[in-house]
């Protein structure tokens, strides 16, 4: 019994694995005009269903991988290294971001910027005009006729 004991005591033990938590989110819009201030708090909105991608280093498999829950989330627990983590999107570029992992969970956020180019009022301010339309003159409008309400209609 006491052999069994020293044999175990001789072996090192594993390195605990640690909880990657990594939040995918959308990239809040910039303002374009660098005159408008806003006061309240950019607020990043999470993206449920992005697929996430844990790598070794540039290694081409991935470790780990899965999508995010509803609030943006996905979890995987790691042993202590160096790891690449990718966040893929329908209607989003990619992101990434390295992360050393060593004695402490570990949380990151990806930031996704959408890949069409977001609203801007001043592009719509203008009016459109249609080439195929086309205007009359003032000249041939005719004469315009003003004439006053009736007494009674004058309120």
């Amino acid at each position: 019994v006491n052999r069994e004991i020293a044999m175990t005591r001789d072996r090192p033990e594993p390195p605990k694995k640690r909880t990657l938590t990594v939040r995918v989110t959308q990239r809040p819009a910039q303002l374009s005009d660098p005159r408008i201030r806003t006061f309240a708090p950019v607020v990043s909105k999470p993206i449920a269903g992005a697929k996430v991608e844990v790598r070794m280093g540039r290694s081409a498999r991935p470790l780990a991988s899965g999508t995010t829950d509803s609030g943006g989330y996905y979890r995987v627990d790691l042993e202590p290294g160096s790891y690449s983590v990718k966040a893929t999107a329908s209607g989003f570029n990619p992101g990434g971001t390295a992360v050393t992992i060593s004695t402490q969970n570990v949380t990151r956020e990806i930031q996704l910027t959408p890949t069409q180019t977001p609203f801007r009022p001043q592009d719509t301010d203008r009016p459109r005009l249609d080439p195929a339309r086309k205007l009359i003159p003032p000249n041939k409008l005719g004469p315009i006729r003003i004439t006053p309400l009736p007494k009674r209609e004058r309120r």
